[in-house]
Formats: structure tokens, sequence, C-alpha cells
């Protein structure tokens, strides 16, 4: 897109904020370092309003202090319970120097298919408070009604009643 690598952390904040505030009252304009946007509305927001929730990835302190600043959870990809208590731990103190509660942040872990999804793996992740753990398909080389088939076995895995399919 022609954007500079070395900034790509301060404009998604940014990005951030300025969704955020379109999400909000009106009039919104936004005076920052990267973006400067005059007064402006925003039709249609979203049906949750302003709690529409933004989830980031990513695991440097970087990353991790994004998430604290202007997300609303933290979705690491293709991680194993240790690495999420790690991370858990850095983020700890990233939320609370932006004055936030862990409470009130979404964890929402993909493991990835190296990863294979048993109902202990699904308990050591819950034990550090994830909230959904999303399992992948191999969609690539899956019809439809296969990938149906594997998610019905893996939520019988998993001892679960009922899998929401989007």
């Amino acid at each position: 897109l022609g954007q500079p690598f070395h900034n790509r952390g301060r404009r998604m904040r940014e990005a951030i904020r300025i969704i955020k505030a379109c999400w909000g009252g009106e009039p919104v304009g936004f005076e920052r370092e990267l973006y400067r946007l005059a007064p402006f509305g925003m039709d249609p927001k979203p049906p949750q309003g302003a709690r529409l929730p933004i989830l980031s990835g990513g695991e440097s302190d970087a990353a991790l202090r994004r998430v604290a600043e202007v997300c609303d959870g933290w979705h690491p990809l293709n991680v194993t319970p240790d690495q999420v208590a790690e991370g858990l731990e850095r983020l700890r103190g990233f939320m609370a120097g932006a004055r936030r509660s862990m409470a009130d942040l979404w964890l929402i872990v993909r493991p990835g298919r190296n990863i294979p999804l048993t109902p202990d793996l699904a308990d050591r992740y819950g034990a550090l408070g994830v909230r959904m753990l999303v399992a992948d398909v191999d969609y690539r080389s899956s019809t439809l009604p296969e990938a149906l088939v594997h998610i019905a076995r893996l939520a019988k895995t998993l001892r679960l009643s009922s899998v929401p399919v989007s």
C-alpha cells in the first residue's frame, strides 16, 4: 500500500482510535501524528455500538502494548498454552500501565493445525482465561460437507453439545 513499515504499529493504534470514534457520537474529528481528519459522520454504525470488540494478535511487546492501549482482546495464533501463559504475564503489566483490567479483555486463541485440540488442551487454555478457541479446518482441500463432519467430530472430541458454525 506504499506505507512505511517502521510505523505500522502507530498507524494501527491511531486507526483503531479512529474506528472506535466513528462508532460513537458524531461528528468525528481526528488530529494525531499520522492521521488528520476533518469532522465527519459515519453511518451505519455496528449494531453493537462502540462495543464492537477489536481484537489484535501478535506476541511482541509492541503488539501486547497495543492490545493493552486500544484493543478489546488478544487473539494469538499458533500458540501453546505455555506460550499463552507467557504472553499473558507480559500483557498484565501492559494492561496495568494502561490502567485497564484484564477482566475486560477478550482472550481468543487459535492454536493452529499443528496443535491437535483435545479436552485436556482445551481445559489448559480455559484455565488461563481463554474465552474461545478457534479451530482450523483445512478448507483448501475439504468440501463444505467434509469440513462440517470435521467440525462435528471435533465437537464430539471436546464434548461440546453445540458448535457455532459461521
